[in-house]
């Protein structure tokens, strides 16, 4: 969905600042729940946000992972993830 507000800003970049966030927290809680599924995790978001969200994403989260208080476990799967 595309469009321009009153002061030219397209309405896209909204939408994926949300989906971002969507995938980010999807993430995070995957990997905080220590499931089996946090594997299957990418090809679930890269077919419903495609690749570059993903990238961007786990890149993020990677980027900032003090702030999301992830034991060493935790660390390993988002390293193990960052490297898909």
């Amino acid at each position: 969905m595309t469009g321009k507000t009153k002061s030219g800003e397209e309405k896209q970049l909204t939408v994926e600042i949300h989906d971002i966030e969507i995938v980010k927290t999807k993430i995070v809680k995957s990997i905080k729940s220590d499931s089996i599924s946090v594997f299957s995790l990418p090809d679930i978001i890269i077919d419903t946000y495609g690749d570059s969200l993903w990238s961007e994403a786990i890149s993020d989260i990677f980027d900032n992972r003090e702030s999301y208080d992830f034991t060493n476990s935790e660390l390993k799967t988002l390293e193990y993830l960052v490297g898909i």
